[in-house]
């Protein structure tokens, strides 16, 4: 299998892991540390008993017994099983696309209509208008906005993943928030807490997207030219 060529942030995720599961990663480290720890005191009183009836001196006290070394193997196995348990969580959450599926739904069938909609009122804005206050039709694209700012809020809230929402949504995060970035940016005037998370998942996108084509940010967002096309072509995709 090829490696997917995506940002690589594997110890930044492996860290979240275990940052949520530290309850457990410290139970087992404390059960493991008690193991071990009374092997060690019991090693003297084992080998004292080992040696009875028989003519070979015991070990030294302060030496670890076959049984000591034993559960340290056993401790350092459930450790070793600990810390990859936590790693597969970590590659499961990187690649589980239950949110996204729900979104595609959402996204592609639910509000196919008002997508639409949106897209014409975007395709009507950069061709007849210069100003966002002005124009009557600026509502239809909120419903878009909202689903990618929900999209955004959930990477931001680290329930997907960056490559996941990369995979299913690049192409539409960029052409829509291209399509409609100063129209954020009017809203966020008004009230900062309205589609806050939308720009942080653009940014995201397009550092995956630079990553990728190793190419320049500038060499990859749309000019005016191409951004009114591609809207145009969204349209033509869905007759």
């Amino acid at each position: 299998m090829q490696k997917p060529n995506y940002p690589t942030k594997e110890t930044h995720r492996y860290l979240l892991v275990l940052r949520e599961e530290w309850e457990e990663c410290v139970k087992g480290a404390s059960i493991a540390g008690v193991a071990v720890l009374a092997a060690i005191l019991a090693a003297p009183a084992l080998a004292e008993i080992g040696g009875q009836g028989t003519n070979i001196p015991p070990p030294a006290p302060h030496l670890p017994s076959w049984f000591t070394w034993g559960i340290i193997i056993c401790a350092f196995f459930y450790i070793l099983a600990s810390v990859s348990s936590v790693w597969r969580k970590s590659k499961r959450r990187v690649f589980d696309v239950t949110l996204a599926l729900k979104y595609t739904d959402i996204f592609f069938k639910d509000i196919k209509d008002d997508r639409i909609a949106a897209t014409r009122a975007l395709i009507k804005f950069h061709k007849e208008h210069a100003s966002w206050e002005t124009f009557d039709d600026a509502p239809l694209v909120d419903p878009v906005l909202d689903v990618l700012d929900d999209i955004g809020f959930l990477l931001q809230g680290h329930q997907i993943s960056d490559w996941v929402c990369y995979q299913y949504f690049s192409f539409w995060v960029q052409l829509y928030y291209e399509a409609s970035r100063d129209y954020v940016a009017w809203w966020r005037k008004k009230d900062d807490s309205v589609y806050e998370h939308i720009e942080p998942l653009y940014d995201d996108m397009m550092v995956i997207m630079k990553h990728k084509c190793n190419k320049h940010l500038s060499e990859l967002t749309y000019s005016p030219a191409n951004l009114l096309k591609a809207l145009e072509d969204e349209i033509k995709g869905e007759d």
